[in-house]
């Protein structure tokens, strides 16, 4: 193989102090190459480090409000990819509690990055679909009390406009547990009772769900969009 060709071995052998100028001179102009560099820099700090990088810069991303042409498109896919990766591949095996907390807030991204960008391709909500199904692993590894997880799923289904958070609560079942579970079921129930008023369309079948016996089955009531639970046993989810 050519010692021209643009790979691994080859650039190894360029040696580190080499590498470094190249990095630094591509990067020059380049708001994404010097980002990624940064992160990558925090994360051989340390994962507390990174995290409060990646933190910086979900924030930065919701406060944007202009709008992103198709020019720009794949450069915010590929900005979402590498916080997401930050947060899942190399903050999570290390603090999977600060992974959690990253990962719900990248999720929280979601209405504010469809509400300025064309996704009539689903890409972008490609990103944001994958980024929830991390919950599963990341979910059991993470120290979170069980009734505050319960009302902050609560809260996230009682704003879920896009369906952002749609199937949470079946990801997050094994991690709430039975008392988590029984906390949010008490939730659900108690807006079940509440007076009449306009329901937002996230919330309408929840009301509707629960106009059943009191004394049914708690969580087979919810509708089936929300992924219906039951008690947890040995970590696995019981819907019988």
């Amino acid at each position: 193989m050519s010692k021209k060709t643009l790979n691994k071995d080859n650039l190894t052998a360029l040696g580190a102090e080499r590498l470094a100028d190249l990095l630094l001179e591509v990067s020059t102009g380049s708001a994404e190459i010097k980002r990624r560099l940064r992160l990558e820099l925090s994360h051989n700090v340390g994962p507390t480090e990174l995290a409060r990088d990646v933190r910086k810069r979900l924030g930065s991303l919701r406060k944007s409000t202009s709008f992103v042409g198709w020019r720009k498109r794949k450069s915010l896919i590929k900005d979402l990819d590498t916080q997401l990766d930050m947060i899942t591949e190399k903050i999570a095996p290390e603090e999977p509690t600060e992974a959690f907390d990253l990962l719900w807030q990248f999720i929280e991204l979601a209405p504010s990055v469809y509400e300025r960008v064309d996704d009539s391709r689903g890409d972008v909500g490609d990103v944001f679909r994958s980024a929830a199904l991390r919950f599963e692993d990341i979910g059991p590894r993470a120290v979170l009390d069980p009734t505050a997880l319960a009302s902050r799923i609560w809260d996230a289904l009682r704003d879920n406009g896009y369906g952002e958070f749609d199937g949470i609560i079946g990801r997050l079942a094994p991690t709430l547990g039975d008392d988590g579970l029984e906390h949010l079921k008490g939730l659900v129930k108690a807006y079940g009772k509440m007076p009449a008023e306009e329901p937002s369309p996230a919330l309408a079948p929840l009301r509707l769900s629960w106009k059943q016996p009191p004394n049914g089955q708690y969580l087979r009531p919810i509708v089936r969009s929300l992924v219906l639970c039951g008690p947890v046993t040995n970590g696995k989810i019981n819907t019988n």
